[in-house]
Parts: C-alpha cells; structure tokens; sequence
C-alpha cells in the first residue's frame, strides 16, 4: 500500500519562545498529519547543536537538544513562571529562527528552572544512574566548554584535555554545580520526548520507530575514551586517521581522548513514524 509523509525537523514547529519543541506544538502537528492521512514524520536528529547550528554537527550523539525542552511545560511542572520567558525577544520574525537570541537567553531561562528543581527527586537520580555511562563525561565536558568561553578542547590546558586524573578530579569540583546543570536539561529532555512518543503512539495508524542515525555513528565520548592508548603512543597513524575522519564528517567536538576502548551500545536516532501493523 502507498504511503505518504513529511520531513520537518521539530525546529519548524510553531513557538511563541523562537523555536520549535516538544510541546504543545507537536501534538497538534501529529493530530494534523492524522487528518491529513499521513503516515510519517521523519523529524531528522535531535541531537544539540554547535557552531552553525547545524544538527549534523553535535556535541553529542547520545544528548538532546535544549532547544527543544518546551517553556510553557515547565511551567504546568512548577519550575518556571510565565514571566520568566515571555518577555524576552526571541526574534522579529515567526518564520526565521534567530540563533543568537535562543543562545543568549534559553539557558537563562533553564537555570532558573534548574533552581526550583528538587536534585534529590527520585526520577532524576534514576535517570542519571541510567544514563551514567554517557552522561557524566557530557556533562564535564560541556561544563568545561563553557568555562573556557565555548574554546575547542585541543585549546584548553594541557592537563585537561588530555584528562590527566588529578586535574580532571579537581575540575570537577570546582564545575560541579554547571556539571549538575548539563545533566538537569538533559533530564528534562528525556522527561518531554517519551511524552510525544506517547501521543505519536496513540495517533492511529501513526506508530514510532527509531530510524539509524543520519549523523556519524561517532562522537566525543567515544573519542574521549581514545587518549590513555594514544597517549601510550600505540596506534598513532590510525588515531590521527580516526579524528581527521571524525573532523570530516561532523562527529562530536573532538575532546575524546580516553579512558576505554571504543564505543558499547547503540546509539540514539531520530524519530521516525511508520504505519502500525
């Protein structure tokens, strides 16, 4: 049987905050396409983005998009009020994403709701149990990205970006709370995508499946874990290789360099609606 359907990434949506989310928005474009007998909505990576805003070149594989976490969600969970993001200039223009305003001010707006959240909340714990094996070498590494004024790993001190033990112990300290931050809005993504997952579920014949990645299956953990056999000087030729091709094809920032070999588990995909059945 023909089917049809739409690729729009969630950036598109309609938002009264600059940009696209997993609210109120894409529930009603799914109960749009149902209407209009679509069958798919690819939504391509969700993945955050870096210089260029590009979703093809992330800081992470593994992370979501803070872009996307919705405001007016926040607030029906008590951790933000209206007038903390409705009075800011996210952009003249309804049709244009202006990228300079949503990095200038969504992260404000987050750390305010990171500061009415409860740390100790049992969900949140769980989650960064969970998602340990990804998310505490993110949440380091984006806290020391920002320290450093958003400067590439290879800039940072030597000590740290070749994750010398003590020096990496240290920083962690001092960065503990920007560290717990990353983790927060990481937790928040994860709590408002399964929710639209939930709705594209229930929109029969729309069903959800995760399509392979359209990014490289590579990131900056994975090269995080590169550096103690690097720095032993074995297999030099096929490191250099391995970060020019890295560098080629847009894989997560490069600060990668080591604690264990390659990569374990699979990696998360875009969103990707098929027919039920």
């Amino acid at each position: 049987m023909r089917t049809s359907g739409v690729l729009m990434h969630i950036s598109s949506l309609p938002s009264e905050t600059g940009i696209g989310t997993l609210g109120v928005e894409a529930y009603r474009f799914v109960d749009f396409l149902k209407k209009s007998g679509q069958t798919y909505w690819q939504v391509l990576p969700l993945c955050p983005t870096s210089y260029g805003d590009s979703p093809y070149q992330s800081f992470s594989t593994f992370a979501g998009n803070p872009y996307f976490i919705d405001f007016e969600l926040l607030r029906k969970d008590g951790l933000l009020k209206n007038s903390d993001y409705s009075k800011i200039d996210w952009g003249k223009n309804p049709e244009k994403i202006e990228f300079s305003k949503i990095y200038e001010n969504r992260f404000n707006v987050l750390k305010i709701a990171y500061n009415n959240f409860d740390l100790t909340k049992k969900e949140y714990i769980e989650f960064c149990n969970i998602n340990s094996y990804w998310l505490e070498d993110f949440g380091l590494y984006m806290a020391l990205k920002n320290a450093f004024d958003g400067k590439p790993w290879n800039e940072w001190p030597i000590e740290l970006k070749t994750r010398k033990s003590s020096a990496i112990n240290k920083i962690k300290t001092e960065l503990k709370n920007d560290i717990e931050f990353q983790k927060f809005i990481q937790y928040l993504f994860f709590c408002q995508k399964p929710s639209c997952i939930k709705h594209f579920l229930a929109s029969s014949p729309m069903s959800t499946v995760l399509s392979p990645s359209n990014s490289s299956g590579l990131n900056t953990l994975h090269i995080f874990r590169y550096t103690s056999v690097w720095r032993r000087g074995k297999f030099r030729k096929t490191f250099s290789e391995f970060l020019t091709d890295a560098t080629t094809r847009g894989t997560l920032a490069l600060w990668a360099i080591l604690k264990t070999p390659f990569l374990k588990g699979s990696i998360p995909s875009p969103l990707f609606l098929v027919p039920s059945g």
